[in-house]
């Protein structure tokens, strides 16, 4: 499967948000959200294959913004990966991973970030509990009814699903904006998200 700019463009049901488009973010800007699908997109599609990739939606409670999720991510990535197989994390092995960082709206929580997570082999009942487990018993996410969701990228493996999601964790993505931002170090530093 190949995924560009002409077929994300050109895909019938249109994948972009137009101008109407209730869920349109205030500042959309088509060229860098496009950008930023083809970055995550060439992050994960070496070997591709729908079965092995999880959405996981991580919402925080209220009183947790945006800076405390970014700090958060380096144990929310260790937690993921010890979840997915314990004895590769011990020799050091981390779980792909990639976390987009959603702002405040009205219809949810507060900051949240919707990760791509790789599961070699598929997610086991026993490690998606291991991993509800390890990441609601973290600070940021205790006690917070909605703090963990998990699902397949797309059980259907279908072009269009797979694009709808990763331009859903791109949508955000502005001039001053990228969601991704973490992923992205500049000169050997992860970059912090502008406030």
């Amino acid at each position: 499967m190949e995924i560009t700019n002409e077929n994300i463009i050109f895909s019938k049901p249109s994948i972009l948000y137009s101008p109407g488009h209730p869920k349109r973010p205030v500042n959309y800007n088509q060229t860098k959200v496009l950008d930023n699908i083809i970055w995550i997109w060439n992050q994960i599609k070496d070997s591709f294959n729908a079965d092995v990739w999880y959405v996981l939606n991580l919402s925080p409670l209220k009183r947790f913004d945006k800076s405390d999720l970014i700090r958060s991510l380096p144990h929310i990535i260790n937690r993921s990966s010890v979840a997915i197989n314990p004895r590769t994390h011990r020799k050091g092995h981390k779980t792909r991973f990639y976390a987009s960082l959603e702002h405040t709206d009205d219809s949810c929580y507060g900051d949240h970030l919707h990760c791509l997570l790789e599961v070699p082999g598929g997610l086991q009942r026993h490690q998606e509990q291991r991993l509800n487990r390890n990441l609601k018993s973290m600070q940021i996410f205790k006690d917070s009814s909605r703090s963990v969701s998990i699902r397949q990228l797309s059980p259907s493996g279908d072009f269009i699903d797979i694009c709808k999601t990763l331009h859903y964790h791109c949508k955000q993505t502005t001039e001053f904006n990228d969601p991704y931002a973490y992923h992205k170090p500049t000169n050997k530093k992860k970059p912090v998200l502008p406030e």
